[in-house]
């Protein structure tokens, strides 16, 4: 008896789902972690029932997906299952990634285990993505720097001259270039280290109160706004993520700073960060939104990409760098940004939590700040 409690106790701390079959196949027992891979066709799990009629009540129940013939779809199932194919990569309703893997045993019945990948498949994705962004990046880098080097030597060339006829105006205007050159070189250089970075670092999860996170960012970008002149309000169900806090911070200033920077002269910024919460579906959102000076969407593609600017640097400063470093961020994490925007009537940015990351509260609350 001792035995066998130690055994059932080893199968539930396992990392991943392990489930039994018989020579018969028959289920014979499995641990909580496979369950709760399984929810939906769990209630089957029980001892003595065949596996493909547990494989229908799953697909009845959306365990795997809209499936158009059931009965097809469990006799594929139930060939690969006898075959022994290998691991096999698995979605489930969740948008959990598994790893499954079914091995026969001496006695004539079958192993099952099922190792969750979510993260790995995650990080994967966010490394090839981050890759081809710092690839393109690069290339771009060096061809927006060459305008401030070449501005540099130019002019340095025309100081010279305008030194050796002592014309003070000429002088003037050439130290203007320079030292202007030399800031925007500096800061491109300065995002370029900033976006770098951001793919040697790892993300650090943790619970992140986005209902508390929201409302800093809005009060502290309110007061750097020099002329004062800025509005930001914080509305809707407040909620958590499983996040890295201090890359999301980053990613709501950088979208609510570029609400308040582009707004039309002599007019108040007037930005709202919204949070909704879909209880059905268990995912969420963030949106950031302006009545700032908007821009055309058949520019949008473009948006995301480094040291692309869809207005002049002499109306807007800055190095195009901030939805770059937004983009890759969520990539990070897995999640995902949309726009929409109006010329002259504003831009709504839209992020995508997934269910897998969300925190909902034990009760709906609203906020608005």
């Amino acid at each position: 008896r001792s035995a066998r409690g130690l055994l059932d106790a080893a199968i539930e701390a396992l990392p991943g789902g392990f489930v039994v079959w018989d020579a018969d196949e028959r289920f014979v027992m499995c641990n909580e972690t496979y369950r709760g891979m399984y929810a939906l066709l769990a209630p089957a799990l029980v001892p003595g029932a065949r596996f493909v009629d547990i494989q229908r009540h799953g697909a009845l129940a959306g365990q795997f997906g809209p499936i158009a013939d059931v009965d097809r779809f469990v006799d594929e199932v139930h060939g690969m299952w006898r075959s022994n194919v290998g691991a096999l990569e698995r979605t489930l309703p969740d948008g959990r990634i598994v790893l499954a893997q079914e091995r026969e045993i001496a006695c004539g019945g079958r192993v099952g285990v099922r190792i969750d990948i979510t993260e790995a498949k995650r990080h994967e994705q966010a490394v090839t993505l981050y890759n081809a962004a710092l690839e393109r990046f690069s290339y771009v880098a060096s061809h927006d720097l060459q305008e401030p080097l070449r501005k540099i030597v130019t002019h340095a060339r025309l100081l010279r001259g305008a030194i050796a006829e002592n014309d003070s105006t000429e002088i003037e205007r050439c130290l203007d270039v320079l030292s202007g050159s030399a800031s925007q070189g500096r800061d491109l250089v300065r995002a370029l280290l900033e976006f770098s970075r951001l793919g040697e670092r790892d993300l650090a999860r943790g619970t992140v109160d986005i209902g508390a996170l929201a409302p800093a960012v809005a009060r502290r970008l309110a007061q750097e706004v020099h002329d004062g002149r800025a509005a930001i309000t914080v509305l809707g169900e407040a909620f958590a993520a499983k996040a890295d806090a201090t890359l999301l911070g980053q990613v709501l200033a950088n979208l609510v700073g570029n609400a308040v920077k582009y707004r039309p002269d002599g007019v108040a910024a007037d930005v709202r960060i919204e949070m909704a919460l879909d209880r059905a579906s268990g995912a969420a959102s963030l949106v950031v939104a302006d009545r700032g000076i908007g821009f055309d969407m058949t520019h949008a593609g473009r948006l995301f990409e480094p040291f692309q600017r869809l207005v002049t640097r002499a109306d807007y400063a800055g190095t195009g760098i901030g939805l770059s470093i937004v983009k890759a961020i969520l990539d990070k994490h897995g999640w995902s940004i949309a726009v929409a925007s109006v010329p002259g009537q504003g831009t709504c940015f839209t992020i995508s939590i997934p269910s897998r990351d969300v925190i909902p509260p034990p009760t709906a609350t609203a906020l608005a700040a």
